[in-house]
């Protein structure tokens, strides 16, 4: 049965209860690099929270609950959450799902700063033995770390059916609703807020509210008409080599490195061809201040970089405006009937080809980009290309078909 409500609450405790507490909240302060005192002192105060038996069983069904971390392949990181962390301890009592309640209702409504105040404010007036209260600052600390739980934990939802039901209560009574002019204000606590990021082509991943997003394309490498610019998303916070970062950023500085292949190449186009076998496409990643940065890379057999740090955002800005040639009629390997002299294959670094003057018109060469077969390669030439270069990407359709369609639309690469 839950404990009666208390009016008040603190630490004093028998050798053996302490000794009992200490080992799990020790490894919760670990995990989530909080103050311990802090962890104690909210559990304890969840004793003065009048808190329903179906607050706390939301908070059982909807915060609690540990999904297995995911890998993030591109950039070998996890999402998930410990398996340790203060949300898991404070759930081992009821007075601590009952402050879990407090603390789901606030940070989904209101920031940590905010939401701490509120707390702080409550707990010291409800605090028997001011010596032993934690600062604010303490307090604030540990709702952040309980803020990706909470805000995934749909107090939200249960919020919002109560207000659209006070709302109809209110209009069914002649009495004048809220206004509307708030619309999950409540979108945005759902969100990530990395527009500024976004227009300025610096965003790869974010980990904000409880939620892990990036664009699907950096892990499937798919050529799609429909739906290829698609978020993957999991629950969870993102961690690399055990750090939290809550954005992945582009790392643009671009470099050439030794052993670099040369962009444009002696064989005649006249068929699909690959002439990139030797080299793979790697992201290096970098740490920084709770932000880290990613770069796509090319890299050799020998495990050497041939050329770093091209922006992975460039290759969001120049799919979204890329032509797709899905099919065709004629055989997807079918080699030209004689070479194309106004062609030239060029590699994944450089995908660009300029046009060239004869006496008496302009002709457009195509660079045809010799990476068939590879859908990584694929992408990276896509993200080598200058800011919204016009592209044409093969797909299942012949060469001669994807050439034809670069000299209708005027569009000057080709990738394989």
């Amino acid at each position: 049965m839950p404990s009666e409500v208390q009016a008040q609450w603190d630490l004093s405790a028998t050798s053996t209860d302490v000794l009992s507490v200490a080992r799990g909240i020790l490894i919760a302060a670990t995990s989530d690099n909080v103050q311990p005192l802090a962890i104690m002192s909210c559990e304890r105060f969840g004793n003065t929270l009048a808190m329903s038996q179906q607050a706390c069983d939301h908070v059982k069904d909807h915060l609690l609950p540990t999904p297995q971390p995911a890998v993030v392949g591109f950039i070998k990181a996890l999402v998930g959450y410990s398996k340790n962390d203060a949300a898991t301890e404070l759930g081992q009592t009821h007075a601590g799902m009952q402050f879990l309640a407090l603390a789901a209702a606030l940070l989904s409504t209101m920031n940590v700063f905010d939401s701490a105040e509120r707390v702080w404010t409550m707990m010291q007036s409800s605090a028997r033995d001011k010596m032993l209260l934690p600062r604010q600052g303490q307090v604030r600390d540990l709702l952040a770390r309980l803020e990706p739980r909470c805000k995934l934990s749909r107090f939200m939802e249960v919020a919002q059916s109560w207000r659209s039901w006070l709302r109809e209560w209110m209009k069914n009574h002649n009495m004048a609703p809220p206004p509307l002019d708030d619309a999950n204000w409540a979108l945005s606590l759902a969100g990530h807020s990395v527009s500024n990021n976004i227009k300025q082509l610096d965003w790869v991943m974010s980990s904000e509210s409880g939620q892990v997003v990036w664009p699907s394309v950096y892990d499937t490498h798919a050529i799609d008409k429909y739906g290829f610019l698609g978020l993957t998303w999991l629950r969870g916070e993102l961690r690399y080599k055990d750090e939290l970062y809550s954005l992945v950023q582009s790392d643009d500085r671009g470099s050439k490195l030794a052993g670099v292949p040369i962009d444009t190449f002696s064989e005649p186009v006249e068929a699909p061809m690959n002439l990139m076998k030797n080299l793979r496409v790697a992201w290096r990643v970098k740490s920084g201040d709770g932000v880290l940065r990613a770069g796509m890379s090319l890299e050799g057999m020998d495990g050497k970089y041939r050329m770093a740090n091209i922006s992975p955002a460039h290759l969001l800005a120049n799919y979204a405006a890329a032509l797709i040639v899905e099919d065709c009629k004629h055989d997807v390997d079918a080699p030209l009937e004689r070479a194309d002299e106004f062609c030239s294959f060029t590699g994944p670094g450089n995908p660009t080809y300029p046009a060239s003057t004869t006496t008496r018109e302009t002709w457009m060469k195509v660079g045809v980009v010799a990476v068939d077969g590879s859908n990584e390669l694929r992408f990276f030439s896509i993200a080598c290309g200058r800011i919204q270069v016009p592209i044409v990407i093969r797909q299942s359709a012949c060469l001669m078909c994807c050439l034809d369609v670069c000299r209708r639309t005027g569009f000057p690469v080709l990738i394989l």
